[in-house]
């Protein structure tokens, strides 16, 4: 087969696997030029601002009252429309349904839906008591990143659990539209990478600590191991990013400091592969004398790599980046 230019076979192979998982042309323009095929930037720009306008616009037709007919004397007044969508989103069961990490109580579970709703739908600061904003943790399943380590390294989560609420005026849709809006194509390309690093690398390395260590929710990165599996979150992630980078100069900080850790990755990921066409001679030799949890974190990880459980996400190895 003849093809041009160069590496337009693994453009192919890499529009077909997302084209499993969406039919939308504007998010399959963006995930491929996110992986550094020969997109134009101003027409991912473009298919940027159209997912995120479309994005928007799905949640607010949720949150828009439907005409109802007058209330009979002495009935309950309806919910709210946004607190309406909240205990929907929170109940509802099936492989569509919010991930339940940790146990919470039914109330707790809809506040915290609600609260998130508010702040990332709506772009406002809503007021929350220290345990509601605990409760939020809880339902990302990010909890155990205030207690649990990884290779010894201190705790991640560990500032206040109301800093996320904060984030609404950077990183709610309707903000993230506007700044996708201007944009310039310079500061797309310089956001690229580190938008690549949350939407490739990061769900990579959170399968690698959950293999392990045992525990798909080890240190509270579970719920982010499948993001890389849902297209539509692909321009999300490089409008956080750009949004990040321009107006919240600790976050940036922060998402550069993600961006170096996460590039040992793919190799660390090659690394446990490697193990399976190893001699087991050789293995043996490698072990010997190392502590029982060596021992035990390379049987797990084996075995993560046996039932596949450690992979590079829908793209594969495709990315030209």
């Amino acid at each position: 087969m003849w093809v041009y230019p160069p590496g337009t076979e693994r453009q192919i192979v890499s529009l077909g696997r997302w084209r499993q998982r969406t039919k939308d042309l504007g998010v399959l323009r963006v995930l491929l030029w996110l992986e550094g095929f020969p997109v134009p930037t101003s027409a991912a720009r473009s298919a940027l601002v159209a997912a995120l306008h479309t994005a928007e616009d799905t949640f607010r037709k949720h949150i828009t009252p439907s005409p109802a007919p007058a209330a009979a004397p002495g009935s309950a007044v309806g919910q709210e429309p946004i607190a309406s969508l909240a205990a929907e989103l929170a109940s509802k069961r099936g492989p569509d349904a919010l991930p339940r990490p940790i146990r919470q109580s039914a109330a707790d579970r809809v506040r915290s839906v609600e609260l998130l709703l508010r702040t990332f739908g709506l772009g406002e600061v809503p007021t929350a008591s220290d345990s509601e904003a605990f409760e939020i943790e809880r339902l990302l399943g990010v909890a155990p990143g205030r207690r649990q380590k990884v290779d010894g390294a201190g705790p991640w989560l560990t500032g206040s659990p109301h800093d996320l609420l904060s984030a609404g005026p950077t990183l709610a849709l309707p903000v993230l539209a506007q700044t996708m809006e201007t944009a310039s194509d310079s500061e797309l390309e310089e956001a690229r990478p580190f938008a690549r690093s949350l939407f490739h690398l990061r769900p990579l390395a959170a399968r690698l600590i959950g293999a392990t260590h045992g525990n798909d929710n080890h240190a509270g990165f579970g719920g982010i191991a499948h993001l890389d599996e849902e297209p539509e979150l692909g321009p999300l992630m490089v409008a956080m990013t750009v949004g990040m980078r321009r107006t919240a100069p600790e976050m940036a900080d922060s998402l550069a400091a993600i961006h170096d850790s996460l590039q040992s990755a793919p190799d660390a990921m090659a690394a446990i592969k490697a193990l399976l066409d190893m001699p087991q001679g050789v293995v043996d030799q490698n072990l010997a004398g190392q502590p029982v949890s060596v021992r035990h974190r390379f049987d797990r990880a084996v075995e993560a790599a046996l039932e596949g459980r450690i992979h590079a996400g829908p793209c594969g190895n495709s990315s030209t980046t």
